[in-house]
């Protein structure tokens, strides 16, 4: 598709502003005194989906720059080398991870706050969270992911191996907020303060499959900008496993 160039360049450049909007994050952004792994006794901003996608996207990137410069870049018709260790890492947290959790944020945040931004961003909120942050944290993500697709060819896993890592971290964070809801009688997202047992329950298995749906549409733009690579990288896995 594209040179290594523009891709090196990118890299660089989205790891060193995920880096700046993160450090910003915890040096000036503290909500009634609230830090990144304590409030009031409990969790801090380490119990937000959104900061802990920052997280993710920031190591991501930072891999990306290593790769470039220590890893590999192999596509699926380079039949003389394989990838790397940080290759096969890069490229199972960006079809898994990144992809997905990525775009449940974008898009479950903006059609909350377009019902009622009550629901996941109180109005309070604005007096400590600038709006060009906003945006870096749940705006810039979109075009981050898109820029890495059309750049750089990311080899997806087997089926169940993706849907299987996605749909473990959802419920992983999901076990992760009801123990919060539990022990400290608080709700992470408002939006879960409002329903009741039995609609908390129907609300997370629709979030299983929002992201399931997700990691298929990153599976699917990988194979509309990569086309023939991505059906040789799924061939030369289906022939690695019959062997």
């Amino acid at each position: 598709m594209a040179t290594v160039l523009p891709a090196v360049i990118s890299h660089c450049v989205t790891f060193v502003a995920l880096s700046y909007t993160l450090w910003y994050n915890v040096t000036y952004v503290s909500f009634k005194g609230e830090g990144v792994f304590e409030y009031m006794g409990w969790p801090g901003k380490v119990k937000y989906l959104t900061f802990l996608n920052m997280c993710f996207d920031a190591v991501f990137f930072g891999i990306c720059v290593l790769n470039d410069l220590c890893g590999s870049n192999i596509s699926p018709g380079d039949q003389t080398s394989s990838r790397s260790t940080l290759q096969k890492v890069r490229d199972y947290l960006f079809s898994v991870l990144i992809v997905p959790v990525g775009l449940f944020v974008v898009t479950s945040f903006w059609i909350l706050y377009t019902i009622d931004r009550e629901l996941v961003y109180p109005a309070a909120l604005d007096a400590f969270i600038p709006q060009w942050l906003n945006h870096a944290m749940h705006t810039a993500v979109l075009p981050y992911i898109v820029i890495e697709i059309y750049f750089v060819y990311h080899e997806y896993p087997s089926r169940m191996a993706g849907i299987g890592g996605i749909v473990t971290y959802a419920a992983l964070y999901q076990a992760w907020i009801l123990w919060i809801a539990y022990h400290a009688n608080f709700w992470v997202y408002p939006v879960l303060a409002v329903l009741d047992f039995k609609w908390r329950g129907v609300f997370f298995i629709i979030c299983w499959i929002v992201f399931v749906v997700l990691y298929f549409i990153g599976e699917g733009l990988t194979s509309f900008i990569w086309g023939s690579a991505h059906e040789l990288g799924i061939r030369k896995k289906r022939d690695r496993k019959s062997k």
